[in-house]
């Protein structure tokens, strides 16, 4: 179904890893032919989002108008919601996401119920707070950033555990400047579990770029959320009509 090899790339200040070959080439050329077209998705003036990014997930009316018939996609899909998938990832990251929470009790209290996927997480009553269950649900976000677009220095949701990014370059254009569109991580001595949004990298005390991932075919990255897992995508330049294409896999807790 998928590759396992992991090839990890840090374990501090935060978990960074990658699998190349994700999928079967055949398979990711299926998904790359039949990504979900932008000008097809009728949402109006992509100018504007803010920082020029648009994305839709699972859970929404866009998902279900131009997904449910695109046969590629609802293969992958099937890939990412199969208990092959979630059980690989969260026993492969549990002492990762244990580490993660270590100044976090009550996360730390979760991680140690027995894990379920849930289509939703429903936090409100008692039930949710006495349950046995760690209940996960797996969400999938299809992203575009338009030429010019970036995405501002964050460390993602608390609720968070794992982000994985698989890449979609478009044909046509140079490859090289391409390689250049990876995500971005940094380290800073600010301490941001709680996702204080920064609006420029002057804001961060102390910042460095850390590691950035090549925007390549059918390279999985990922990472695990913590206090200190900054990362953004930063403003580029290809072309008037180039939009950056990735698939973004989330665990949340």
């Amino acid at each position: 179904m998928f590759n396992k090899n992991i090839e990890f790339i840090s374990r501090k200040p935060f978990t960074l890893f990658k699998i190349n070959n994700f999928l079967l080439n055949n398979f990711y050329e299926r998904l790359e032919n039949n990504y979900p077209d932008l000008k097809n998705l009728n949402i109006g003036n992509l100018e504007n989002f803010k920082n020029k990014k648009y994305a839709f997930d699972t859970s929404s009316d866009v998902h279900k108008s131009n997904i449910n018939s695109n046969t590629s996609f609802l293969e992958l899909e099937k890939i990412i919601f199969s208990e092959e998938f979630f059980k690989f990832f969260y026993k492969t990251f549990y002492i990762d996401f244990l580490r993660s929470r270590i100044n976090r009790p009550s996360h730390i209290l979760k991680l140690l119920k027995y894990p379920k996927v849930v289509k939703d997480l429903n936090k409100e009553g008692l039930f949710y707070l006495i349950s046995p269950l760690n209940k996960i649900k797996i969400e999938i976000q299809y992203s575009y950033i338009l030429n010019g677009g970036k995405i501002v220095p964050h460390t993602d949701s608390g609720e968070k555990l794992l982000s994985l990014m698989l890449y979609f370059p478009l044909k046509n254009y140079d490859d090289v400047k391409q390689q250049q569109l990876g995500t971005s991580f940094w380290t800073s001595s600010f301490n941001n579990f709680d996702n204080y949004h920064q609006y420029d990298n002057k804001n961060i005390k102390d910042i460095k770029l850390f590691y950035k991932t090549q925007f390549r075919p059918n390279i999985l990255y990922g990472f695990i959320k913590n206090h200190a897992s900054w990362h953004s995508v930063e403003p580029f330049n290809i072309s008037e009509n180039f939009v950056r294409r990735s698939i973004n896999i989330n665990f949340y807790f």
